[in-house]
């Protein structure tokens, strides 16, 4: 299963049978809350849906600069 938004954020859900499901995200730079709540959330939500146990998920939070993020030909640094 893949998940892409068109905002600047990016979610990709990854599982296949043979090995541990792995979540990973791709957005621009966040808190260590803010990423401690993304990885409750995400994991907890996929739990339900599949029925496969929390503690099976990984989560991979993958940040970038809004300098490097492009939407539409523009800097996400420079969008309004």
């Amino acid at each position: 299963m893949e998940v892409v938004s068109s905002r600047s954020d990016c979610v990709r859900l990854k599982m296949r049978s043979d090995s541990m499901p792995v979540i990973k995200v791709e957005i621009s730079k966040q808190t260590k809350e803010s990423k401690k709540e993304i990885i409750e959330n995400l994991t907890k939500t996929m739990a339900e849906v599949t029925k496969i146990p929390a503690q099976a998920f990984t989560v991979l939070i993958n940040e970038y600069d809004t300098d490097s993020i492009g939407v539409g030909g523009v800097q996400l640094s420079e969008r309004k």
